[in-house]
């Protein structure tokens, strides 16, 4: 019998790492101050045996980062995660999801 690892939780991960107070944007936040971390916890995942990689793009909205002040596209935040993942997938074999709604969302407003 074949197994499949998911990797665990992404946004509260990055939280623990980066040390910063929680604020409206958490995960969001500590992707763009400290973008290395998300490579890391991806990284660690798949050390351990994840073969499927989730995201940490379902935070990642414009009207939240608009709400808080940040003029950034949230494109290039997903950008983030997808050099991460393509780099841990050109390791190993992996693949990666993410919420079908959440990407809707993400679209519908970024479009």
């Amino acid at each position: 019998m074949d197994i499949t690892l998911l990797d665990g939780s992404i946004g509260q991960e990055l939280m623990k790492r980066s040390d910063d107070a929680p604020t409206a944007l958490w995960s969001t936040l500590v992707m763009i101050e400290h973008p290395e971390l998300v490579g890391q916890v991806h990284a660690e995942y798949f050390r351990v045996g994840a073969t499927i990689a989730t995201t940490n793009t379902y935070p990642v909205l414009q009207d939240r980062l608009d709400t808080n002040g940040y003029d950034l596209d949230i494109r290039l935040l997903w950008d983030v995660e997808v050099h991460f993942l393509e780099v841990m997938g050109s390791k190993m074999t992996s693949h990666v999801f993410e919420s079908v709604l959440s990407m809707f969302c993400k679209i519908s407003r970024c479009y």
